[in-house]
């Protein structure tokens, strides 16, 4: 993930966001069938995913810690690899929000530990199957180093 941060206040900033990632998806057939009469096995997709987002940040200096929140909104663009038939894109908005701690350890570098968790509806990337009319949060902890100028 590559984030460009702005802390325009005390208090108040904002960032831009963009990452990069596995996105596979198994398909299963479920109907109500007599027992072993309906012999369908999963479809696997292999897919990647490129999510970019932009974010409020809200935080606070204390000494060299900085705990933040963030809350933002983005686009989740996810492509399936490799040529396989029977697939299309899925391209949804997404709802971030997120908290961490940078510690500096410079004064224009430091390390930085995050919680960040995406909500989105799940991605229909297979067309022999119907998609799941569901919405998907993804947890993704970090940790880094960050670096200002």
């Amino acid at each position: 993930m590559l984030e460009l941060r702005h802390i325009r206040s005390p208090f108040l900033g904002f960032e831009a966001t963009c990452s990069f990632y596995r996105a596979n998806q198994v398909y299963t057939f479920l109907a109500l069938c007599p027992a072993g009469a309906c012999p369908v096995s999963p479809v696997a997709v292999s897919a990647d995913a490129q999510e970019i987002t932009g974010d409020w940040l809200f935080s606070a200096r204390r000494g060299k810690l900085r705990p933040f929140a963030l809350a933002g909104a983005g686009l989740l663009l996810t492509e399936p690899t490799g040529g396989q038939s029977f697939t299309q894109s899925s391209n949804a908005a997404v709802c971030v929000y997120g908290a961490g701690l940078d510690w500096r350890l410079r004064p224009h570098l430091g390390f930085r530990v995050q919680y960040r968790g995406n909500v989105y509806k799940a991605p229909d990337l297979n067309l022999e199957f119907s998609g799941p009319d569901a919405y998907l949060h993804t947890a993704e902890p970090m940790i880094g180093v960050w670096s200002g100028f």
